[in-house]
């Protein structure tokens, strides 16, 4: 039998005990679905995850019943991460997953890749050795180590403990998002070009304590306005400034959270920015 994947955020964690599982033949209708990434650090290492968005309110429709597929990388980066030329098997093991789940009513809910290997999560209703059998027939297929578990997760505890991005994760996912929808319209990441910030505060004396950072910092344009509340949302002060960077996505990511520290130190909230393409 192919080891037992540990919890994908907590290596040193054991497995949970197979059980065998009640098995219900279902049908369910599910929204397609919606998948997002962003990058994380999983006890030190640096890893992505990728999951489903749309089933962020129909988990109570899915079997209780959670999969756990572990795929080892058969030579990863210095980084843990997989190399290039891993990834057509890879896809071939995540394609052929989400086909057998949909062929039993199941469903793909994501992916931590770190350390190695790649930590599936999924909900279907199936026996321990049925779901043994479609591992090895993947591991078979794409020369990959499969390891593969069964529990019970009637709380959906890996689809928000371990998938499902934080505050801080989802603001670096939505920037991911914004730099691909640039080079989708043919932007040059390497290439300098004006970028406009913002950051929100609660009080005026907030924000001046922000702009005058920013100044401090060397960003251009610092401004602050108001923005009058309208009765479902309070007042606000709003800092712009600018400057002139790249969107190399190591670097740029780096900016972002520093702004976010810098704004919250202030009691405020870092908005983001934007630019054209260049």
């Amino acid at each position: 039998m192919p080891p037992k994947p540990p919890s994908a955020k907590s290596p040193s964690a054991k497995a949970p005990s197979e059980k065998a599982p009640s098995v219900k033949a279902q049908t369910i209708a599910l929204p397609p679905p919606r998948w997002r990434h962003y990058p994380c650090m999983v006890n030190g290492s640096p890893g992505s995850v990728l999951y489903d968005d749309a089933l962020t309110e129909h988990l109570d429709e899915l079997p209780p019943t959670l999969l756990r597929l572990r795929v080892r990388f058969r030579e990863p980066d210095p980084r843990g991460l997989p190399r290039p030329e891993e990834y057509p098997a890879l896809d071939q093991v995540e394609a052929g997953l989400r086909a057998w789940l949909e062929g039993l009513g199941g469903r793909h809910l994501g992916r931590i890749t770190y350390a190695g290997a790649s930590h599936h999560a999924a909900h279907v209703a199936v026996e321990l050795s049925r779901a043994l059998n479609a591992a090895q027939a993947l591991s078979r297929a794409t020369g990959l180590e499969i390891g593969v578990a069964l529990l019970e997760d009637p709380d959906h505890k890996a689809y928000f403990d371990e998938l499902y991005p934080s505050a801080a994760q989802h603001a670096v996912m939505e920037e991911v998002e914004q730099m691909d929808r640039l080079l989708d319209a043919g932007d040059h990441p390497e290439a300098e070009r004006p970028l406009h910030h913002a950051a929100t505060f609660p009080s005026a004396e907030a924000g001046a304590a922000f702009a005058a950072w920013a100044e401090g910092q060397g960003f251009l344009e610092v401004a602050q306005a108001h923005v009058p509340g309208d009765g479902r949302r309070p007042e606000l002060w709003e800092v712009g400034f600018g400057e002139h960077g790249d969107l190399r996505p190591g670097p740029r990511l780096q900016r972002s959270e520093a702004l976010r520290a810098a704004a919250a130190a202030c009691g405020g909230h870092y908005s983001g920015w934007t630019c054209p393409p260049a």
